[in-house]
């Protein structure tokens, strides 16, 4: 069944097993035989623990939030969340385009990866930063003659990973059709095949990030999602109970009821906890983000 919205909230889907994020991993494997990469958040948690009491989500004009829509809601954050961390959380699987006018066609869950620059100058090793972490899977790594487009090195079956700095290694590149020199001439005799040591090229990289499995996210990780989520949903359905609302009080005796209304944010429904929770999330970047975002450095 088809919802009557458009729009990626409105998706009804039902998979909360997540098995199209494990198609990120492992994009070789048929649709049947991918395990579950299991349910960060689910929208039980938000209703029954973090809206307790307001868990049905229904305004005064009868509309409901449903749990496909907070489901979907959740994605969008976790999406955002990493977006603005450059830290992937959700698996990601990234295909580097193709030198040149060549053509290459990938999966329709797969992102594009620009190619990496080779500069034999600038390390005594075959070392490569990617542009995102952590890394999960590498599907391929191999250097390539841009103006030829013809394959020079293979080194994705001899790479060391560091996963969570997002930094391939692949020092034991030994000499040419030999496995008994010693393992620093490696790279300089491939250099010297090229010519004069100068070996131009380029990275193709494939490879997949964020994390194998929902349980393996970090505690502190969700916790900031689950605000960054409940800020988002307080600041709509606050309004969807009554819009602008700032108190409401109601005496006995001689009846009476009082309500004030405001545009303030801080004033509004909800304005309070949100603006906490923005605190929170502020104080929690501040001592937290170089924990995970980039960091530039050079290779000598």
């Amino acid at each position: 069944m088809e919802s009557t919205f458009g729009g990626m909230l409105n998706e009804e889907s039902e998979d909360y097993g997540y098995h199209y994020l494990s198609q990120r991993l492992y994009p070789t494997l048929p649709k049947e035989q991918l395990p579950p990469w299991g349910v960060l958040i689910h929208p039980d948690e938000i209703r029954k623990i973090f809206a307790m009491g307001n868990g049905k989500f229904i305004t005064t004009t009868g509309d409901q939030l449903t749990d496909f829509q907070l489901k979907n809601w959740i994605d969008m954050t976790v999406q955002s969340f990493q977006e603005e961390l450059q830290w992937d959380i959700y698996p990601r699987l990234w295909r580097h385009r193709p030198l040149g006018t060549d053509v290459r066609i990938i999966e329709p869950f797969a992102e594009w990866d620009d190619p990496y620059d080779y500069k034999y100058t600038e390390s005594q090793n075959f070392l490569l930063a990617t542009r995102r972490k952590p890394i999960i899977q590498l599907h391929k790594w191999d250097l390539f003659y841009p103006w030829t487009g013809q394959r020079m090195l293979d080194l994705r079956s001899r790479a060391i990973i560091k996963h969570k700095a997002g930094i391939l290694q692949s020092v034991f590149v030994r000499t040419p059709w030999s496995n008994v020199a010693p393992v620093e001439t490696g790279i300089m005799a491939w250099r010297g095949m090229a010519g004069a040591g100068n070996v131009p090229g380029a990275y193709l990289v494939d490879y997949s990030t964020g994390y194998d499995h929902a349980s393996r996210v970090p505690s502190e990780l969700k916790e900031q999602i689950i605000k960054l989520f409940l800020i988002s949903v307080m600041s709509s359905f606050g309004d969807g109970i009554i819009g602008g609302m700032a108190n409401y009080s109601v005496s006995t005796g001689v009846i009476s009821e009082s309500i004030g209304t405001t545009m303030s944010a801080t004033s509004s429904f909800y304005g309070a906890r949100i603006l906490q929770l923005t605190n929170e999330i502020k104080d929690w970047y501040k001592r937290n983000k170089n924990k995970y975002s980039h960091i530039n450095f050079g290779v000598l």
